[in-house]
């Protein structure tokens, strides 16, 4: 009877060893299961992640084009702003050599008849235009001049 309850005993032992690794088992299973879930996971998000810089890669070289072409029209710009400024002291100096300014003989113009009057509004127009050209100059160089790509 002794020798029964010892291997009964033993029975028990081995059913509750088993049951225990059984469990262990059950309990690594999951485990695992949960991390192969996790990585796929994560698998999905890298895949996500690489499509935004996939996007976003479009997206600058599209803004590049833009930006270059923004450039280049800048650079027409102040060249064309150049090129007025020049055409404006040219003319400038031509009013004055004909002696537009001098007060005198725009004063005696303008008596004789509306020939004067007429030259003296240009002069007042060509020197506004001119103080508005320079400041859109000191613009355009404030801004980089032609084509400056220093942000890019």
């Amino acid at each position: 009877q002794q020798q029964q309850q010892q291997q009964q005993q033993q029975q028990q032992q081995q059913q509750q060893s088993l049951l225990v690794q059984q469990r262990e088992e059950e309990y690594a299973l999951k485990v695992m299961q949960q991390r192969e879930a996790e990585l796929r996971d994560i698998n999905r998000q890298i895949h996500a992640v690489n499509e935004i810089y996939k996007d976003l890669g479009e997206v600058v070289e599209q803004q590049q084009e833009q930006i270059d072409e923004v450039e280049d029209k800048f650079a027409r710009s102040a060249d064309a702003t150049r090129r007025g400024l020049e055409q404006i002291d040219k003319a400038k100096v031509k009013s004055e050599r004909k002696g537009w300014r001098n007060k005198g003989k725009t004063e005696e113009k303008e008596k004789g008849g509306g020939v004067g009057v007429d030259k003296r509004k240009q002069y007042l127009l060509l020197h506004l235009l001119s103080r508005s050209a320079s400041e859109v100059a000191k613009i355009v160089s404030a801004c980089g001049g032609s084509g400056s790509a220093s942000y890019v």
